[in-house]
């Protein structure tokens, strides 16, 4: 079956973390797929002011959040595995939120596929180190929000999200 098959498999729940292949090589094919999709998606955003550069640091410091919580747990063993489900789960969530950002009107749906891959990334998360639901929780949000800080710390142009903001607020624009 192939690396794909079973990622689809695993966004739709048909299969567990732990039963995606190990193949380093499909974890590096899916490194480059997942910065050139999210430099896609962030070129679409007028404060990314290095769509490339945001995108390429979001991948390498949500792996490196994942390699530190492995190691931490002494579970380091499982990072390609672990990895190879996170990022294959990514990519399809951002390819569905691409398709549906085309079409106007979805954005409840995308919120919906945001939470998916959310929860997702919880369960990947939790079956890799084997503890609680909390726990999993609790560290998968600190990874989101440390990942989240970094890119707008070091990529978004706050002088565009100032008048971007200042737009909105005036009166008449909703």
């Amino acid at each position: 079956m192939s690396i794909v098959q079973q990622i689809v498999q695993l966004y739709i729940l048909q299969r567990a973390p732990k039963d995606v292949s190990y193949k380093p090589q499909a974890l590096v094919w899916m490194f480059f797929i997942a910065i050139a999709l999210f430099t896609v998606l962030a070129a679409n955003d007028p404060i990314i002011g290095s769509p490339f550069g945001a995108a390429a640091c979001s991948v390498i410091v949500s792996l490196g959040i994942d390699y530190a919580v492995l190691g931490i747990h002494d579970k380091s063993a499982r990072f390609v595995q672990m990895s190879t489900a996170s990022l294959g789960v990514s990519i399809v969530g951002a390819i569905i939120m691409s398709l549906a950002g085309l079409t106007e009107g979805l954005a409840g749906f995308v919120i919906v596929v945001q939470f998916w891959g959310f929860y997702l990334a919880i369960s990947i998360l939790r079956e890799t180190l084997e503890c609680s639901f909390l726990k999993a929780t609790l560290i998968t949000l600190a990874s989101y929000m440390v990942t989240a800080y970094i890119i707008i710390m070091l990529f978004v142009d706050m002088q565009v999200a100032q008048q971007m903001q200042m737009t909105q607020m005036q009166p008449g624009n909703s």
